[in-house]
């Protein structure tokens, strides 16, 4: 499994990594989206990376982004780390 080819951006400096995956599903349902994150999980793994994003088209509520964030565990650094449409962390309080 080639894990670098499923990765959208990806900055290196030093022994520190930071992996950027993007995921359009604007017309596709939760369980879509969170079922391709846990594929993702093993090639994060692979990667080892110091810092993981996660963007997508797909609005999320903070309960499903919370949702999103477990399936991550400690490979997510901080839940900000996980943005939507709105170019804004899914947790953001902000309108």
């Amino acid at each position: 499994m080639d894990a670098s080819a499923s990765t959208d951006g990806r900055h290196s400096k030093g022994p520190k990594s930071t992996i950027l995956q993007c995921k359009h599903y604007l017309n596709s349902t939760f369980s879509q989206l969170k079922s391709a994150l846990t594929k993702e999980v093993p090639k994060v793994d692979l990667l080892k990376p110091s810092r993981y994003l996660y963007l997508t088209s797909y609005s999320l509520t903070p309960v499903r982004c919370n949702e999103l964030a477990d399936v991550l565990g400690d490979r997510l650094k901080h839940p900000e780390d996980i943005w939507v449409a709105a170019h804004k962390p899914a947790n953001s309080r902000h309108e």
